[in-house]
């Protein structure tokens, strides 16, 4: 990473590179290639072997919250394909760390450019969000879903907009919006489904 790209970057975002070395020297060398790469479903697609990152990389990835496993499909399979190239999607928080790295307006939401009095009060929203959540297994993961109705009830007590309070649980963690359910669902944690009753 060039000091003008590190310099685009909170302590936050550099701390979360640095936790991960070897994947983020991927990460960053893939910049060198952002012609491979799409945006997909307000997420970054990076083809296999077309880019540094090879099968090898995907639990890792997964592992370390950086890969979107698409629980939206039967079986939460860790790749997909797009224009007949397999791949995976980063999770939001990457994806939009790439584009701020980059430099690239492909419209992915993201906290990195935001002032830090709003990203205080996103990870309060976010907060609420999953002190309100249910714990629901989709396909083989572990969620916690909120309807879309608890959602808008909840920026009303919060004396908050709808939009913020869903950009912080879309920016801040692994969720989908499912429009047909009419309901927000968030990758959980291991100790968030411990922590409550089913």
């Amino acid at each position: 990473m060039t000091p003008s790209q590190e310099a685009r970057l909170t302590p936050a975002e550099i701390a979360l590179l640095n936790a991960q070395p070897v994947l983020a020297g991927k990460f960053v060398a893939c910049l060198d290639r952002v012609e491979e790469l799409r945006p997909v479903a307000d997420r970054v697609f990076v083809p296999l072997y077309k880019t540094p990152f090879d099968d090898g990389d995907l639990q890792p990835l997964f592992d370390s919250d950086w890969l979107w496993r698409d629980f939206t499909q039967e079986g939460a399979p860790l790749t997909r394909r797009v224009n007949r190239r397999r791949g995976f999607l980063l999770t939001i928080p990457l994806s939009a760390l790439f584009c701020q790295l980059g430099e690239l307006d492909w419209g992915i939401p993201g906290i990195g450019s935001l002032p830090e009095a709003k990203i205080a009060r996103y990870h309060g929203y976010l907060a609420a969000v999953l002190e309100k959540a249910r714990p629901e297994t989709l396909g083989d993961v572990d969620t916690l879903a909120i309807s879309e109705s608890q959602v808008e009830a909840l920026a009303r007590q919060l004396k908050a907009f709808l939009e913020d309070v869903e950009a912080a649980v879309l920016s801040l963690r692994d969720a989908v919006r499912i429009p047909v359910r009419k309901t927000l669902y968030i990758r959980a944690r291991p100790e968030e489904v411990a922590s409550r009753p089913g």
